[in-house]
């Protein structure tokens, strides 16, 4: 099985795709600042990297192994603090994302999957 990283795997959304994936047989880490993401979302056996999305290295991507990325980190406090603070806001979720494509292609990774919820 392919090496996943799951980012804002603990949230409410990415727990279900890590625990979906794990029951597969899937190996995998999860990634997440736990702002949101709580730990006991978290299946047993599946690794924890407790840090943002834009701290990862490619260094760190390319010495996991990581064959695939599923993206679910994002900066979501719901749709009333994207009206109060809607640059900023969607501007967090942009780095975000740019960070992990571009440490994704520097590391070599051969999948990228971006998934979305709310923000």
């Amino acid at each position: 099985m392919p090496h996943a990283l799951v980012a804002g795997g603990a949230g409410f959304v990415g727990c279900y795709l890590t625990e979906l994936l794990a029951k597969e047989g899937w190996y995998l880490t999860v990634l997440d600042n736990f702002t949101r993401g709580q730990f006991d979302h978290i299946p047993d056996g599946v690794l924890v990297a407790n840090m943002d999305a834009r701290d990862v290295a490619p260094k760190t991507l390319r010495d996991a192994g990581i064959d695939v990325v599923f993206d679910l980190a994002a900066r979501v406090y719901g749709v009333r603090d994207l009206y109060n603070d809607p640059g900023d806001l969607l501007g967090d979720n942009l780095e975000i994302t740019c960070h992990l494509v571009r440490a994704d292609k520097a590391a070599g990774v051969k999948r990228y999957i971006y998934i979305s919820s709310s923000c």
